[in-house]
């Protein structure tokens, strides 16, 4: 399943028709070499995602996987890819807990609702879809929610 996100190499947002891990691989490298990172990690019912962000707020990787009841196994072919001697800190879901004793336990709509007004100034909705749940969140003028 591929994922298409928010490319945020310039000042201004722009939206992506082709995947981020891609497009910018070279960008991506730079940033790496020379910024914090911060590692999200979602462990859903059926998906394992995780965003890394410098500490610019710029989104340097990320990835969607369906687990198949396989967590720990996809979880750690995951983290093998990121060098995590460059992530300064962690923050992961409540499904999460059995899988970290370091970081930071966030509430997913907290995480969606910051995450979404650290990317996009003047948003008005979010819609969400996970494999449990659903949900809409609206934002007023004032961008809160």
């Amino acid at each position: 399943m591929e994922r298409w996100i928010i490319e945020t190499r310039s000042p201004s947002l722009q939206y992506s028709t082709t995947p981020y891990r891609k497009k910018n691989a070279y960008w991506r490298q730079t940033t790496m070499e020379t910024s914090k990172l911060f590692l999200g990690i979602d462990i859903g019912s059926v998906t394992i995602s995780y965003v890394l962000m410098d500490d610019n707020k710029r989104v340097v990787d990320s990835n969607y996987i369906i687990h198949q009841g396989n967590i720990t196994n996809i979880l750690e072919q995951e983290l093998k890819k990121i060098d995590l001697g460059q992530v300064c800190q962690i923050a992961y879901n409540h499904k999460s807990v059995d899988f970290f004793n370091q970081g930071i336990h966030v509430n997913e709509q907290v995480a969606i609702i910051e995450g979404v007004r650290s990317q996009m100034e003047d948003v008005g909705s979010v819609f969400t879809i996970g494999g449990e749940t659903f949900g809409l969140i609206l934002f007023d003028e004032n961008g809160r929610y």
